[in-house]
């Protein structure tokens, strides 16, 4: 959570006994000779949104597990499901082969 040094005295900013808020991650500017861009910068809950988002619940979950911590929107178990649901249709889409004796 950000706070302007400014907006109020220190001693009030320090002594706040209330969690910071979750708050969205900070736009920066990145400036050229030629051009200006606006920056967000990402985190572990955009990549997982984007692994999903691609059809790819085995890289989603692969993220998860890797920063369990981190993981603010996307619930694990969810994950895993999803996981285990497409492996399911893998199996299904698969065609059958004969046995061989």
């Amino acid at each position: 959570d950000y706070v302007f040094a400014l907006s109020a005295p220190i001693n009030e900013i320090l002594s706040s006994d209330q969690p910071p808020l979750a708050s969205p991650s900070p736009t920066m500017v990145v400036l050229c000779s030629y051009d200006v861009c606006l920056v967000q910068t990402r985190d572990i809950d955009d990549l997982i949104s984007y692994a999903r988002s691609m059809q790819k619940p085995a890289l989603a979950l692969k993220y998860a597990l890797a920063h369990r911590r981190e993981v603010r929107r996307h619930a694990l178990d969810q994950l895993v499901d999803e996981y285990f649901i497409s492996l399911l249709r893998l199996g299904r889409n698969r065609p059958q082969r004969a046995l061989s004796y």
